[in-house]
């Protein structure tokens, strides 16, 4: 092939143009990719220590959110715990009223309530009327040397001791509708 072949299928070098960089020899951009090779190693770290955080954070909330989730079981277990105890007051009240101040009367009712699977005393005392408590015993033949009647406010007033002495007769009177209320 004629040399002017040659030349015109491969381009002069321009002036001032970078040659070509040849196998083997160092090339100038080279620090610039080291630098960012670097550069991208220390954003690797700083990802995988990010990474590292963010999987402990989930891992913490996740425990607190099972410690809490503890905690609503636990406040709903007591919650519930509180509504029993406050219906079976209630009902021993309506018991009491009902039967009498008998206690070992009561307790007994209350058993039997719950053996039966009932919840209201009015049910019960349908099914076992002999656990009403028995007719008021009648006053002397005088009506007016009797005992007067209590009323709501005169109990209130009454010391601790005296409420004790007469919680029975109070009791009683409860249950016959006989505590005027003023």
């Amino acid at each position: 092939m004629p040399e002017d072949v040659r030349n015109q299928q491969e381009p002069a070098p321009q002036e001032g143009a970078p040659a070509e960089p040849q196998q083997g020899a160092p090339q100038e951009g080279a620090p610039n990719l080291e630098a960012r090779l670097r550069e991208l190693e220390r954003e690797r770290e700083r990802l995988l220590k990010e990474l590292e955080r963010t999987r402990r954070e989930a891992a913490e909330r996740r425990v607190e959110k099972k410690s809490l989730e503890e905690r609503v079981a636990e406040l709903e277990r007591l919650w519930q715990e509180a509504q029993r105890q406050a219906k079976l007051a209630e009902t021993r009240a309506r018991l009491y009223a009902v039967i009498g101040s008998d206690e070992a009367r009561v307790n007994a009712a209350l058993a039997l309530m719950e053996r039966e699977g009932l919840e209201d005393p009015n049910a019960l005392l349908e099914r076992y009327p002999f656990l009403r408590a028995a007719p008021p015993v009648p006053g002397p033949a005088n009506p007016g040397s009797g005992a007067r009647r209590l009323t709501a406010s005169e109990i209130a007033r009454m010391s601790p001791e005296e409420y004790a002495r007469r919680r029975a007769e109070i009791l009683q009177a409860m249950a016959r509708g006989e505590i005027a209320p003023e």
